[in-house]
């Protein structure tokens, strides 16, 4: 059954079965022995939901009738609802032939992963 953003059911797979970065403090640098580091995402000046399909809210298990304005806000992650926790993975990989070395997350990090009222995991 949907629910509010409030009561969605928050899991960190990723956050618990894999080695975390020690260092709370968000620079820029090498991550060594970590798959992940937290961070706190950098804020949205006026955040706007431009598109809501109803599908896929219920596939994440959300219920309808959100507010817009607070809704964008959340899913900018200028405010994160309770459970939340958002992280970047550690990313490295080759450009052109030549290993780059540890590039950084290089997408938008995740807020949390959702489990649906099926079990499913959505990573937000």
């Amino acid at each position: 059954m949907p629910a509010p953003l409030s009561e969605l059911t928050w899991d960190h797979s990723y956050r618990r079965d894999l080695p975390a970065d020690p260092e709370p403090r968000n620079y820029v640098r090498q991550v060594t022995g970590a798959a992940w580091s937290a961070v706190s995402p950098t804020r949205v000046r006026a955040p706007r939901l431009l598109a809501w399909a109803p599908q896929v809210a219920e596939l994440l298990g959300i219920a309808p009738g959100h507010d817009p304005q607070a809704l964008a806000q959340v899913l900018a992650g200028n405010t994160l609802a309770e459970g939340m926790a958002p992280f970047a993975a550690v990313y490295a990989g080759h450009q052109f032939g030549h290993f780059a070395g540890q590039l950084g997350d290089g997408r938008a990090s995740p807020l949390g992963e959702v489990l649906n009222p099926e079990g499913e995991r959505w990573d937000l």
